[in-house]
């Protein structure tokens, strides 16, 4: 086969400086089947075995086109399973996804990761990839990481950037392998020179913090750049960081509200708390109260606890949304049953008070050692108070002074 026929067809296939609708891309998909079948205008095709291999090929990718419009999905795993029958690794990897996630067929686990031992049979990387992961969560086989390893280190061998990036990941945790910290980075180097946006995030970490490779900020910022540009919330993140407090960069509140906005949009609970801080404090941002109650909200839904932590004030106080006391209590119960030290303690208040709850002296000491055990200073001298004057607890003023001390060193 000619190799401008192959590279022009792809090029109209794929769209490549057209933008097209899924029906386009469709259209295109099947007159690139006749193409392959009878020949084109770009020059003769003579090779009958790599015009069936491409036709196949080709079909695979109909029936993709068909999965991503969310219509026709059995038609697609129909032309898949034919595609499959005539050896096309590719039509085997996309079967198993289809089978794995019950997309167009019954779900089947077992028969995904039988087309997957197909595909990797055949040296396809992307089904080496998957295998991997079933085995290393043991999600549809037994689990077994050692296997998963070795799933992962072949398809790593021929190029697949997922795989060497999980590859690293193992080598830096230990799992599964003998920790390696230096290897992980090299394949984190790989994998990123692979275009894999997470290891160019963990990379960006290692140099940032001068874990296991010479400390160059500068360095980790280009890493986060580059994942950011391919879609990793993270990295949007941690630039975003970078940006506000001047680390690495020259400060620039503005960009890094923008970075936290990318991220946010994209689900990251940590940018939407910071963003919620800026527009309530009114730093890098116009101060809207309203804005931040509703991107803690938000953080919140996804069990951000520190966001939890600002909804309960926003509630107490009714600031950015109505007055509601009894919602702060039951944001902060939330948040104090994910671990929040200052929500535990502002409950404590709370029913040490009986405010927005019947007074509770027992509950609210409870609660403030449960803080005080995790370091709230504020929690401890309350105890303090309550052990030396005998308030909600029999007196003890040896333990008072003890956590008084504590809180004020």
């Amino acid at each position: 086969m000619n190799d401008t026929i192959c590279d022009r067809c792809i090029v109209r296939l794929f769209g490549v400086g057209y933008t097209r609708s899924v029906c386009e891309a469709f259209d295109d998909l099947l007159c690139l089947v006749s193409v392959i079948e009878s020949g084109c205008d770009h020059g003769p095709m003579s090779d009958e075995d790599c015009v069936m291999k491409e036709c196949i090929r080709a079909k695979t990718m109909i029936a993709l086109a068909i999965i991503v419009g969310e219509s026709l999905k059995e038609e697609a795993t129909e032309i898949l399973q034919d595609c499959t029958k005539k050896g096309d690794s590719e039509a085997m990897l996309y079967l198993g996804v289809c089978y794995f996630e019950g997309d167009g067929v019954v779900q089947d686990k077992k028969k995904a990761i039988g087309y997957w031992e197909r595909a990797s049979s055949l040296d396809n990387s992307g089904a080496m990839y998957n295998l991997g992961n079933c085995y290393f969560e043991g999600d549809g086989v037994e689990q077994d990481k050692k296997k998963a390893f070795k799933h992962w280190e072949h398809a790593s061998s021929l190029g697949n950037a997922d795989a060497t990036y999980n590859l690293g990941n193992c080598y830096f945790n230990g799992d599964g392998v003998v920790q390696d910290k230096n290897k992980a980075i090299e394949l984190w180097e790989r994998a990123s020179s692979l275009g894999n946006g997470k290891a160019m995030f963990n990379l960006g970490n290692r140099y940032h913090k001068g874990e296991g490779v010479l400390q160059d900020k500068k360095k980790a910022i280009d890493l986060w750049e580059r994942a950011s540009s391919l879609g990793n919330e993270k990295a949007m993140y941690n630039l975003g960081n970078c940006y506000f407090n001047g680390d690495g960069v020259v400060q620039d509140k503005n960009k890094a509200i923008e970075h936290w906005e990318h991220a946010s949009s994209l689900g990251n609970a940590d940018a939407m708390f910071n963003l919620g801080n800026c527009y309530f404090e009114g730093e890098g941002a116009v101060q809207d109260k309203k804005k931040a109650f509703k991107l803690w909200e938000h953080a919140s839904s996804l069990g951000y606890a520190k966001a939890m932590f600002n909804l309960g004030n926003c509630f107490m106080k009714g600031e950015g949304v109505e007055q509601n006391k009894k919602k702060a209590i039951e944001v902060w119960e939330r948040a104090s049953s994910l671990g929040d030290e200052e929500a535990m303690f502002n409950l404590g208040n709370c029913y040490f008070n009986g405010d927005g709850v019947l007074r509770d002296k027992k509950k609210a000491i409870e609660l403030w050692e449960h803080a005080s055990s995790l370091g709230n200073v504020n929690a401890m001298y309350n105890l303090g108070i309550c052990y030396f004057e005998g308030d909600g607890v029999v007196q003890n003023k040896k333990k008072a002074i003890e956590l008084l001390e504590h809180a004020s060193s």
